[in-house]
């Protein structure tokens, strides 16, 4: 975990491999995520609305970052934020003054609680690819039912993602609605993602012609997982020589 506050009075946020400086022009620059978020949907009404959806979004994202896990800690970690960050965010000025206010937690909850995920997520991934875009090792296909994380109607939350092998970069990420599986949310997933000499790793689920079809048309390889169920695609398989299947062939 990193939170460092920068001596210009922007903070630098993160855990593990991806961190977010609040000073850096790939966050708050032409082209950087501030200004990435300004082109999302607004959920809210235009009346009583004070604060850029865009600085509202990156001020929560930069607070899971820093360790918060309920809206009453980001609107707490907002509280903090020094008045040089709350303007670059471009946060309501209070009139005859050049104090900016911190959004609260009410505001923060209501939009986090309205923001269109889906949009959100393409955003974000987009820009996580474009930071990582030195990185052209293998992406890793694969969904997670989140525990403790239900919906209103009761089902639990089923998110599907990309992430890069090397460096763990969420790359993109899908909500999976509890109508149907991961399997019709592969194409959507990796429709924004650049898999041009890539390969692409994923479990048994995915293992079908249409989906690695797919995959080889995008410019993409993938190594995907063979189980039982699929008796004659296992007989094939245990016919060919072990030189011939590159991960058993020696030096390679």
């Amino acid at each position: 975990m990193v939170v460092a506050a920068g001596r210009t009075g922007g903070w630098t946020f993160g855990s593990g491999a991806v961190q977010v400086n609040l000073d850096d022009g790939s966050v708050t620059g032409p082209g950087g995520l501030l200004e990435r978020f300004g082109q999302l949907s607004d959920p809210r009404g235009r009346r009583g609305r004070r604060h850029p959806l865009a600085g509202l979004l990156v001020i929560a994202g930069a607070a899971v970052l820093a360790g918060a896990r309920s809206f009453a800690a980001i609107g707490q970690f907002s509280r903090t934020l020094p008045q040089a960050t709350l303007a670059r965010l471009g946060t309501w000025q209070r009139p005859y003054s050049t104090w900016h206010v911190a959004p609260s937690e009410t505001t923060l909850r209501c939009v986090l609680q309205q923001v269109d995920a889906d949009e959100l997520d393409r955003v974000v991934g987009g820009w996580l690819a474009e930071q990582a875009a030195a990185d052209r090792g293998p992406i890793a296909v694969d969904g997670k039912v989140l525990r403790g994380a239900r919906q209103a109607d009761g089902h639990q939350v089923h998110l599907f993602a990309a992430l890069a092998h090397d460096s763990g970069t969420v790359l993109a990420q899908r909500k999976v609605d509890a109508t149907t599986n991961e399997t019709t949310q592969l194409e959507p997933l990796l429709e924004q993602v650049d898999l041009a000499g890539r390969v692409v790793t994923a479990d048994a689920l995915h293992t079908n012609p249409a989906e690695a079809r797919w995959l080889v048309e995008r410019g993409g390889d993938y190594v995907l997982t063979v189980k039982g169920n699929q008796p004659g695609l296992v007989a094939a398989i245990d016919r060919l020589a072990p030189e011939v299947f590159s991960p058993s062939a020696p030096n390679r």
